[in-house]
């Protein structure tokens, strides 16, 4: 059993924001907390935020959401591009009103840097540079992705361990805030943490965990479930309403592979097993993070279900 009242006490009148890998159950945990505090929930994930990409970025259910109210899920077009610095801007707009209202705000979300860039700040200077980030990106593109990895590799080598092959968004960030500041990015975000050391006291960070077997047994039922409840149709229905399968949100885990099936060139079968293959890497590439974020307390809920 979750010792509520132990987590509550230990929260505070700080604002609890829960944290973990996919499919470890921190949307269930978030609305459990809110309904023991007056709370309510705010959204911190940079898929979730999309319209009509419910199933596959496991949306809170209807039911959920009349359980409790969700912030910043299910809101916008998929060709909106939102920066670090824009979803900080919409989640401290929404503690405001949450708190004018004499309620709670319980902030859950599996986008680490975003949540990060709301605990401990994000660099004004940096958040974001049109042309550097497009220059950035034609040389991925001429030079390719293996070539600036190494590059980056030099400038910060902690840093891009974190940097996956496929994670160019990451990658072009770290070359932003190296072009712009002209310090590593590693050392920029320890600069920011120590200016913002105040902004971190608001914040009670819950991290939910699991042994990895579990994590990786829950993560083959919730695709299997996805699967079920109509993933499938709903990337058809996103297609054939125009959105572009190029676009941020469509690139997701999940969405390309069955892309593909309705393109002809996987199978049901092998889309599946592509797509819980592709979860688990990003499952780790979360718990990297994690390992590397400052936590209050820790969950573990593996222990809970024994």
């Amino acid at each position: 059993m979750i010792n509520f009242a132990e987590i509550i006490k230990n929260v505070g009148s700080k604002i609890p924001v829960i944290v973990g890998p996919t499919a470890s159950g921190k949307t269930s945990f978030s609305i459990s907390i809110s309904e023991k505090i007056n709370g309510e929930v705010i959204s911190v994930d940079s898929r979730q935020i999309y319209k009509d990409f419910k199933i596959g970025t496991a949306q809170p259910s209807f039911e959920e959401k009349q359980a409790i109210p969700h912030h910043l899920v299910d809101i916008y077009d998929s060709d909106r591009v939102i920066s670090a610095g824009d979803y900080v801007e919409m989640v401290e707009n929404k503690i405001d009103d949450i708190l004018k209202r004499k309620k709670r705000p319980v902030i859950v979300g599996g986008t680490l840097l975003y949540i990060r860039s709301i605990c401990e700040g994000i660099i004004d200077q940096t958040d974001t540079n049109l042309e550097i980030r497009e220059n950035i990106q034609k040389r991925i593109q001429k030079e390719g992705v293996e070539k600036l990895l190494r590059e980056m590799a030099k400038i910060d080598p902690e840093y891009s361990k974190i940097i996956h092959l496929k994670d160019l968004k990451r990658l072009v960030r770290a070359f932003e805030i190296y072009e712009l500041t002209g310090k590593s990015p590693s050392k920029v975000f320890e600069e920011q943490k120590d200016n913002d050391s105040d902004k971190r006291e608001k914040y009670f960070i819950i991290e939910i965990i699991q042994n990895r077997e579990d994590l990786y047994k829950s993560i083959e039922h919730r695709v299997d479930r996805m699967i079920s409840q109509g993933w499938l149709d709903e990337v058809e229905s996103l297609l054939k309403a125009g959105v572009n399968p190029k676009n941020h949100a469509m690139q997701s885990v999940g969405y390309l592979q069955l892309s593909q099936v309705i393109d002809k060139k996987l199978t049901l079968a092998e889309a599946k097993v592509v797509i819980k293959q592709k979860t688990r890497q990003f499952a780790k590439r979360q718990l990297t993070w994690l390992k590397k974020m400052s936590v209050d307390y820790q969950l573990d809920l593996t222990k809970m279900n024994q």
